[in-house]
């Protein structure tokens, strides 16, 4: 199906024929849709993506759904339970983090905190949004019935 160009447009490409000049047009990247998902459910993808710790993947999370993270809110995202994380231990997580083979830039914003490469952002997007596509979520069935559950009551006599 055509989409109807701009009269503008279409007289500037017609002026480029004319003249002889070549004009390219590529199509903008065209990335699905991400499936809405808490940060849970993200971390976990990007654990499987990235090969990365339970961690890891929550630091990533902050970093990708943050432009900017400050290490105090870093250490509340990857503090669990009775394990708190320390402000000084978030350099080891970020380090380790830039250690790993998937071209993962982190940068550091002087006196605020850190974020992702927009390009390293882009590209994880882009991997989720693959992964995405592979997914098949399942339909929208009906719980089967249970039966009644029943209880037999056995005197000692019958059990041999």
């Amino acid at each position: 199906m055509q989409e109807k160009l701009e009269p503008t447009l279409v007289r500037q490409l017609q002026d480029a024929a004319d003249q002889g000049r070549l004009v390219v047009i590529t199509p903008a990247p065209t990335t699905p849709p991400a499936r809405a998902r808490d940060e849970t459910s993200l971390a976990a993808v990007l654990c499987l993506l990235f090969k990365l710790t339970h961690s890891e993947g929550r630091l990533l999370v902050q970093l990708l759904t943050n432009d900017c993270v400050e290490k105090e809110e870093l250490c509340a995202a990857l503090s669990r339970n009775a394990r708190p994380v320390t402000v000084g231990s978030i350099e080891t997580f970020l380090c380790t983090l830039r250690a790993r083979p998937h071209d993962v830039h982190i940068i550091t914003v002087n006196k605020m905190g850190y974020g992702l490469h927009t390009e390293t952002r882009e590209k994880i997007y882009q991997l989720v949004a693959r992964h995405d596509a592979g997914f098949t979520a399942p339909p929208d069935a009906v719980a089967p019935k249970r039966r009644a559950k029943t209880h037999v009551n056995r005197t000692e006599s019958q059990v041999i």
